[in-house]
């Protein structure tokens, strides 16, 4: 059974004292992780692991929240067997998983680039890290699903090169019709960025220093025609 290995290295810490107590821990135990190894292998055919199949094989501090549980099946069933063999990464997983969710919570220093990158979150840098512990804090979106964190790092990637861009644009890299998609601005086309860019040229780094201050900027509509200023001729009338 290619699951053996792994229910063989879950098992090492069961007290076998008590024969019969430990056969039902052991039968428990095959079925979680059986559970959890099955699901890893092909989520289409597999139910979903509870939060007791965890705790059934020995992950500690495992949480009993709905959200949390989600977002961790999410990662192992995005992710393959070889990430949940053992009940060491496993572990890793429920702490990273727990950190992300905690962030609303205040606990802002908690969640670490590598926890990051364990889930398969793509774009963490030391220098956005901590502008993706903001966001995910004052997110109120739900974070059960890996493409809801990623979303949320990929708008910071691409805000910081808007930021970027703006300080220096001789040495930076131009924004994209996709950068400022990204960021929330799903109306431009390709005609409206070199306009765009333009003004982003033109201001300082307190005007655009978040996400919601660059949206702002480029959708304002003094005069309410339904015409961003940027795109305006007479933005006054």
């Amino acid at each position: 059974d290619s699951n053996l290995t792994s229910i063989n290295n879950a098992m090492k810490p069961l007290d076998t004292d008590n024969q019969a107590h430990a056969q039902a821990q052991i039968q428990q135990l095959v079925v979680s992780y059986n559970n959890i190894l099955n699901y890893a292998a092909d989520s289409s055919t597999s139910s979903a692991p509870i939060a007791d199949d965890f705790s059934n094989i020995g992950v500690d501090d495992v949480t009993q929240d709905a959200q949390a549980i989600s977002l961790l099946n999410d990662v192992i069933a995005l992710g393959d067997k070889s990430a949940v063999d053992t009940i060491a990464k496993l572990q890793a997983l429920m702490a990273a998983v727990t950190s992300v969710l905690n962030l609303p919570e205040g606990q802002i220093d908690t969640l670490s680039k590598q926890q990051l990158e364990l889930l398969g979150v793509e774009g963490v840098t030391d220098d956005n890290l901590l502008a993706i512990r903001e966001m995910i804090t004052s997110d109120n979106q739900a974070m059960d699903k890996l493409r809801d964190i990623q979303g949320i790092v990929d708008k910071v990637v691409a805000s910081h090169k808007i930021q970027a861009y703006s300080a220096n644009s001789s040495n930076n890299s131009i924004p994209t019709l996709d950068d400022y998609k990204t960021i929330g601005l799903t109306d431009f086309i390709q005609a409206d960025i070199d306009q765009v860019n333009s003004m982003i040229k033109q201001k300082d780094a307190l005007d655009i220093d978040n996400i919601a201050k660059i949206i702002a900027l480029l959708t304002a509509d003094t005069d309410g025609d339904s015409t961003a200023d940027i795109f305006d001729s007479f933005p006054h009338d």
